[in-house]
């Protein structure tokens, strides 16, 4: 993945560069010349030399905050396509919460603050529940999957998967939100746990370029 500025992030699908706003909740196909600095750019895999047609075609306003990050571990399973357990009426209830705070936090607040605010509260020691019955990664992965009885989550999956990440924070799973593009163009936004798929199927996930993770 590369990191052209602190919001902003771009991938390139077939021969098509995506860039994702992640402050506007905006997705941009370049096209043209722009399209050719950019492949330039990722084909090379160095920022040295690359930036200034950037700069000039106005994707980029500091060379300083270009760089490549590394992308998330490939999805190898998923929770979702085994038997899952039936997870218990507490944690579905957590769940079907989770969701419905952080749909109001993103009606609120624009989504780097509310990624930043509920993942540091998800990692806070104090924040960690202690239970007497340890609550595994597919254990909250069935939770979410039952909560779509009572509320829907359809075109929610920004908001699902902080609620997801939220949760396995405060159980002590440490987790990726992953967020994906594809052509024809669609986004798409998931949970892993390193190659573990939490939130979908596998071949959901598998089926869109990670183009941002926190």
């Amino acid at each position: 993945m590369l990191r052209l500025a602190d919001h902003l992030y771009g991938t390139v699908v077939g021969e098509t560069p995506i860039l994702f706003d992640v402050a506007k909740g905006r997705y941009l196909l370049l096209r043209g010349p722009a399209a050719e600095n950019f492949r330039t750019l990722w084909d090379n895999e160095s920022t040295s030399g690359g930036v200034a047609p950037l700069i000039e075609a106005g994707l980029v306003h500091d060379a300083s905050t270009v760089k490549f990050e590394p992308g998330p571990q490939s999805a190898e399973v998923s929770y979702e396509d085994g038997s899952q357990p039936l997870p218990s009426r507490r944690l579905t209830i957590g769940a079907i919460h989770a969701q419905i705070v952080v749909r109001r936090a993103l009606r609120r607040q624009k989504l780097p603050g509310v990624l930043k605010t509920l993942r540091a509260r998800s990692g806070a020691p104090s924040r960690v529940i202690r239970s007497a019955t340890h609550v595994t990664e597919a254990d909250v992965s069935s939770a979410f999957v039952r909560s779509r009885l009572l509320l829907p989550s359809l075109d929610q999956c920004v908001a699902r998967s902080i609620a997801i990440v939220s949760i396995l924070g405060r159980y002590g799973h440490d987790a990726t939100l992953i967020v994906g593009v594809r052509l024809p163009f669609a986004a798409h936004c998931w949970v892993q746990c390193e190659n573990r798929v939490v939130s979908d199927p596998l071949d959901r996930a598998r089926a869109f370029q990670p183009i941002f993770a926190l």
